[in-house]
C-alpha cells in the first residue's frame, strides 16, 4: 500500500485537504484580491502624477505676473549739472514766454485749455526722428505747412521745452539712435533760430498697465538716462518732471494718467506746468526782436492715429499713413517711379503694401532704418497703425594738413564720421607705412617719391564706410653746392 504524501500547509490551512470546488473558489478570490491591489496602485500613480503636475501652478502664476521692469537700472543722478534745480515760482509770464514742443502729451495742453495754440507746436504720433522733416505747423493767412524748426523761427520763442520719446520707446530704436535723432532735431532748431534757450523734458512715465500700446517703461528710463548725459555733454538743461509723476514702483502715479495708461491726464499736465515754473531757467533774453510773429492756425484733422501719442478715443480706423523720411543730405528715397524724394507719405489700408528704397548720396552708405530694418529697400504690409521711419546714412571723410609733400616730410591725416565723433576712434587706416593704424588721425611720411593712396574705413552696426585720399610725394630739392675757389698762384719774384 502506497504511503500518502505529507500535507503542505499554506496560510494555516492545507490546500490538499480542500475539495475541488473549494480550491476553485479560493483561486477566484485570490485573483479578485490581486486585481483590486493592482487597480489601487495604478489609480494612486495617476492621481499622484496629476497632483504633482499641478503643484508648480503658483510658480507659473508668479512668473506671468512679473513684468521684468527694474526701476533701479537707469537711475538719474539728481546732482547732475544739467538738471534744473528747484527755484521760486517764476509765474505765468515764464510759461507764456515758453513754447512747448512735442507729441500728443504736448498737444493735450491745448486740448485741456492749459496752453493757447501759440504756446505749443507738435503733432500726435510724432517721434523724435520726424522733427526736422514733418511739415505739421500752420499759421493764419498762410497756406504753407512748416516743419517744427521752421515754425519756431517764425514764432521767436524766449525758450522751448522739448518732450519726445514716448513713440520711440517701443523697442524699435536703440538709446544711441534715439540720442542721435534728438541731437539732429536740436541742431536743426538751433540753426533755424539760435536765440532761444532749449530745455529737454523727461519722457513721461507710463502706467504699470497700459491699454493697447507697446511702450516699455524700462526703455523710457534708459532714454531719460541718456538724455541727461546728452544735456551734460552738449550744455543743455534737463527738466526732470519724472520725479513728480512717478510712484515708488517707478511707474506713473495713477492720478496723473488717463485710462489708457499712456497719456497724461489734465492733473498730470497741470503738475508739469507747475514744475516748469518752480524749476525755472532764467537767462538773458537774446532775441533781437519779437516783431511780426504770426498767429498759429490749427492743424488739419488727422485720422488713423493709433500710436501711443494719439489722444483719440474713437474706434480704430482702417485707413493709415506710412511716412518715410531721410536724414538731411545723406540720401534720398525712391517710391515707384518717384526718385530723389526727401520724404514719402502714402495713405494705406490694412491690405496694402508699400515698397520704398533708400538711396545714399555720393560719398555716403546706407546704414539702416530708424526702426532697425537693415535693408535699403523695404516692403511694409499688413498695416495696423500709422508708421513713421527714417533712412539713416553714414559718411567718412579725410582731411589732410597738405596733400603734396617732399620726401621725408610728414603729413597729418584726420578722419571724421558723420554719425558722430565717438566713432572716429574706430577708424582703420591702410596704405604704405600706416597699415593697421587705428584712430581719428594718423601720420604719413615717405622717403620715396610717388603718389600714395591712403584709405580710411569705419564700421558701424555692421556697415562699413570707406574713403580715400592721395598724397603726392616729390623729391626734395637738392641744394647746389658752392664751388670751392681755386687759389691764385703767387707770381715768382723777378731776379735782379
Amino acid at each position: 500500500m502506497a504511503k500518502r504524501k505529507a500535507s503542505r500547509k499554506t496560510g494555516g490551512f492545507s490546500l490538499e485537504n480542500m475539495s475541488k470546488k473549494q480550491k476553485q473558489a479560493a483561486i477566484v478570490l485570490a485573483c479578485c484580491i490581486l486585481a483590486i491591489l493592482i487597480t489601487s496602485i495604478v489609480v494612486g500613480v495617476v492621481v499622484g502624477g496629476a497632483t504633482r503636475s499641478e503643484d508648480p501652478s503658483s510658480q507659473s502664476g508668479s512668473s506671468s505676473a512679473s513684468t521684468g521692469y527694474d526701476n533701479s537700472e537707469f537711475v538719474i543722478d539728481e546732482t547732475s549739472s544739467a538738471i534744473l534745480a528747484e527755484t521760486s515760482d517764476a509765474g505765468d509770464e515764464y510759461v507764456e514766454q515758453t513754447v512747448f514742443v512735442g507729441d500728443s502729451n504736448t498737444v493735450r495742453f491745448n486740448q485741456y485749455n492749459l496752453l493757447t495754440l501759440d504756446q505749443f507746436v507738435g503733432k500726435e504720433s510724432m517721434g523724435i526722428q520726424e522733427v526736422t522733416t514733418t511739415k505739421c505747423v500752420y499759421f493764419k493767412n498762410d497756406n504753407t505747412a512748416y516743419t517744427i524748426p521752421e515754425a519756431l523761427a517764425k514764432m521767436k520763442p524766449r525758450r522751448i521745452v522739448l518732450t519726445f520719446g514716448t513713440n520711440n520707446a517701443d523697442g524699435s530704436m536703440s538709446a544711441d539712435d534715439f540720442i542721435e535723432s534728438y541731437r539732429s532735431a536740436i541742431k536743426a532748431i538751433q540753426e533755424a533760430y539760435s536765440y532761444c534757450d532749449i530745455i529737454v523734458n523727461a519722457i513721461p512715465p507710463v502706467s504699470a498697465s497700459t491699454s493697447g500700446y507697446n511702450v516699455d517703461m524700462q526703455t523710457v528710463d534708459e532714454f531719460n538716462y541718456a538724455l541727461v548725459k546728452m544735456c551734460e555733454e552738449d550744455g543743455l538743461k534737463f527738466l526732470n518732471t519724472s520725479e513728480i509723476l512717478k510712484g515708488d514702483d517707478g511707474y506713473a502715479k495713477a492720478e496723473y494718467m488717463s485710462s489708457d495708461g499712456i497719456h497724461l491726464s489734465q492733473s498730470g499736465l497741470k503738475k508739469i506746468l507747475e514744475y516748469h515754473r518752480t524749476h525755472a531757467y532764467e537767462t538773458e533774453d537774446r532775441r533781437p526782436d519779437t516783431n511780426n510773429i504770426p498767429k498759429r492756425a490749427k492743424n488739419p484733422v488727422e485720422t488713423g492715429t493709433t500710436t501711443p501719442s494719439s489722444s483719440s478715443a474713437t474706434p480704430e480706423p482702417t485707413q493709415y499713413t506710412a511716412n518715410y523720411y531721410t536724414e538731411s543730405s545723406g540720401g534720398t528715397l525712391t517710391y515707384g517711379d518717384k526718385t530723389g524724394q526727401a520724404s514719402v507719405s502714402v495713405p494705406v489700408s490694412s491690405s496694402d503694401s508699400v515698397t520704398v528704397t533708400a538711396v545714399p548720396a555720393d560719398g555716403y552708405v546706407f546704414l539702416k532704418w530708424s526702426d532697425g530694418v537693415t535693408s535699403a529697400s523695404r516692403t511694409d504690409k499688413n498695416f495696423k497703425q500709422n508708421i513713421s521711419v527714417t533712412a539713416m546714412f553714414m559718411k567718412i571723410s579725410i582731411s589732410a594738413s597738405k596733400t603734396t609733400v617732399q620726401t621725408g616730410e610728414s603729413v597729418t591725416l584726420t578722419a571724421s564720421v558723420s554719425r558722430g565723433d565717438k566713432y572716429a576712434a574706430d577708424v582703420k587706416w591702410s596704405g604704405s607705412g600706416i597699415d593697421g593704424t587705428t584712430g581719428a588721425s594718423c601720420t604719413f611720411k615717405s622717403s620715396n617719391p610717388g603718389d600714395y593712396v591712403i584709405e580710411a574705413s569705419v564700421t558701424v552696426d555692421g556697415v562699413t564706410a570707406k574713403t580715400q585720399i592721395t598724397i603726392k610725394v616729390e623729391t626734395a630739392a637738392t641744394a647746389t653746392p658752392t664751388p670751392t675757389p681755386v687759389p691764385t698762384a703767387t707770381p715768382a719774384p723777378t731776379p735782379t
